[in-house]
């Protein structure tokens, strides 16, 4: 009995310390600059060592979350902020707990849900609702002095980009034709940044829950109502908010125009995803090799890199499967559910 015990102990103590170890691993990784001298080299290198460590805790929270390992997690979270706090004090107080509870209520939300047997679909909608409001309060200050930022400096900046390209020598004409499309891809940038940075802390948390239901399913876990990834749709409600933004759209003012517009492109990031489940559901009919659906797959996320058009038409296509989808039943995911 007592070597049972101690071997339960040893593997939960072997699921947990990593995912503890990972906590305070970003903390430092965010934080420790504010303590340590550290050259533009040793930030281009922790930056993305820092983003894969929250997709491993994304995946890491949900899973002690799902395991009803409420000690050991609330436990590690109280000691890495306070980690964080040592090192950059109570000024960053307000990041530092917004950021975290992103990271924790999206996370135990999809732990504890997946656990109670809610459906992906509701899993996802109400985790990254969570990870938008906080992420939302935590970047909302770096929005605003962002706004008061190009404000001020925009035209200043654009005259000093026009003055360097005359220096080189291009004509005037083919100047005023890069400034002209430089102020348009700008604008729509600045326009959007509340969209673009939310939607990457979405897709974070996307990538790590999907991390987690590949645990589910490799581990042959036996959870009511849960569906793999390839038999996701977005659900039919989210038609009414849409609709709304698209009047709101069209009827408001500049500033209800922006707001819109963001909540526009997160509704259709949500859509994008039903298209690319749409998308997994087709390839697994198709029966593809695995080397083909990983090339597809590396065609998928390299086209923002070889060209924005490519870019935009896959992003677009995804979007309009996902919204389509959430109407038909082509999948029949209602017999599923009825049986």
């Amino acid at each position: 009995m007592m070597v049972a015990t101690d071997r339960h102990i040893r593997t939960q103590i072997g699921s947990v310390l990593p995912v503890l170890l990972a906590m305070f691993v970003y903390a430092l990784l965010l934080y420790g600059n504010q303590v340590a001298v550290t050259g533009p080299t040793i930030l281009m290198f922790i930056a993305p060592v820092a983003y894969g460590v929250l997709l491993y805790l994304y995946y890491g929270v949900a899973r002690l979350a799902f395991e009803q390992q409420t000690f050991w997690l609330w436990g590690g979270a109280v000691g890495a902020i306070g980690f964080c706090f040592i090192l950059v004090g109570m000024s960053g107080v307000w990041t530092v707990l917004t950021g975290w509870s992103a990271l924790f209520f999206g996370s135990v939300l999809a732990g504890r849900l997946t656990r109670m047997g809610k459906r992906p679909r509701t899993v996802v909608t109400i985790s990254l609702i969570a990870v938008a409001i906080f992420t939302g309060a935590q970047l909302y200050p770096l929005w605003m002095q962002f706004g008061v930022a190009w404000d001020t400096n925009s035209s200043a900046m654009f005259q000093e980009i026009h003055k360097q390209l005359m220096t080189m020598g291009e004509s005037q004409v083919r100047v005023e034709e890069f400034m002209e499309s430089v102020k348009k891809i700008l604008t729509v940038l600045f326009h959007l940044l509340p969209a673009i940075t939310l939607m990457s802390a979405l897709a974070q948390f996307m990538i790590g829950y999907l991390l987690f239901i590949r645990w589910i399913d490799r581990n042959h876990l036996s959870v009511p109502q849960y569906e793999p990834f390839h038999y996701w749709k977005m659900p039919f409600w989210l038609t009414a908010p849409f609709i709304l933004l698209i009047i709101g759209r069209l009827m408001g003012g500049e500033a209800i125009q922006q707001f819109t517009d963001n909540g526009i492109a997160i509704v259709a990031f949500l859509y994008a995803i039903g298209g690319l489940a749409l998308l997994q559901f087709g390839i697994r009919k198709a029966r593809m090799s695995r080397l083909t659906r990983v090339m597809l797959y590396v065609l998928i996320i390299m086209a923002p890199m070889v060209s924005i058009l490519a870019a935009l038409t896959i992003g677009c296509l995804a979007v309009l499967a996902g919204f389509a989808d959430s109407f038909a039943d082509w999948r029949r995911i209602r017999l599923r559910e009825l049986a």
